[in-house]
């Protein structure tokens, strides 16, 4: 049982990562916590922008069916246990996004999203069991523009959005801990993305960040695991100068996210989650978005 509250939970804390126009800056990181050298997981998620928080009250905004841009994304991700303590891991993966005209007609668009790579440090493993003292790690990630972006859309409602068109670095600590039946998990994280020149519009972003606070209940007659994780999210301003002198607004949004694993023979598990921005927290000058998705995780033995 102590392999699936591993297994089950990193799949859980990931599936949500990336987003309707591909960013997935923030978010958990992917943690190989079991006896395993490697995994790879394959998720298939549809998104939906449902509405947004653009007004001054922060009061949400409802779309109509008819103007909900929807998505389907396969991501791809994997981690690789390099030493005791030391974690590689990578991701990226495909979007198609699509919203319905006016005119009857439907805009669309498909291609790869973001991708990152993941560098983690284990700086307090579990030598022997203690009760209170968790296990904790130190990671690096580092997103890069291979989708494309909102500087080069051509499309009236931005369906050619796939990613941030930046690259994002980030810092971030997690803490992991199994208490009998329940497994936790608190992470947090910063990120400034690298200022970049798009023919003449100079982009320069500024500091963002992400808290997750997520739980587990692992059942004791099944290989069956029931998942929680909340997770606020903001994004600091970006200043615009050359073509167009101007500065964005900062964002907040608050992740909410239930899931249901279950362990499958020959070391794979199958996950199916859900994904909401409108049940918690606050939200300021952002798309709001619901998904939900699966996922297949394969694990190698150590």
């Amino acid at each position: 049982m102590k392999k699936l509250v591993l297994f089950i939970f990193l799949i859980s804390t990931k599936a949500y990562s990336a987003a309707c126009c591909g960013g997935g800056v923030s978010g958990m990181p992917l943690l190989i916590t079991g006896d395993f050298k490697a995994l790879f997981m394959a998720s298939l998620s549809q998104d939906e922008i449902i509405g947004d928080d653009f007004s001054k009250s922060q009061e949400f905004v409802f779309y109509s069916k008819e103007n909900q841009t929807k998505s389907e994304v396969l991501s791809l991700k994997n981690a690789y246990l390099l030493s005791d303590t030391i974690q590689f891991g990578f991701g990226t993966g495909v979007l198609q996004k699509r919203r319905a005209l006016p005119n009857g007609t439907e805009e669309s668009s498909s291609g790869l999203t973001d991708s990152h790579f993941q560098l983690t440090y284990e700086f307090l493993p579990e030598r022997y069991y203690s009760v209170w003292k968790p296990r904790a790690f130190f990671y690096t990630k580092w997103v890069f523009p291979t989708g494309s972006h909102t500087y080069e859309s051509e499309n009236l409602y931005r369906t050619d959005v796939h990613g941030l068109g930046l690259i994002v670095p980030s810092l971030g600590v997690a803490f992991f801990k199994i208490l009998k039946q329940w497994d936790l998990l608190l992470t947090t994280e910063l990120h400034h993305g690298l200022s970049r020149d798009f023919d003449g519009l100079k982009v320069e972003p500024s500091l963002g960040g992400s808290l997750t606070l997520a739980a587990g209940y692992n059942t004791k007659s099944f290989p069956l695991r029931i998942g929680f994780a909340l997770t606020p999210k903001y994004e600091g301003k970006k200043k615009l100068s050359g073509t167009i002198n101007s500065e964005t607004s900062s964002q907040i949004v608050w992740d909410t996210m239930i899931n249901i694993s279950y362990l499958l023979p020959n070391s794979y598990s199958l996950s199916t989650f859900y994904r909401d921005q409108t049940l918690m927290g606050p939200a300021k000058n952002t798309d709001l978005t619901r998904s939900v998705g699966v996922s297949l995780t394969k694990q190698l033995e150590l």
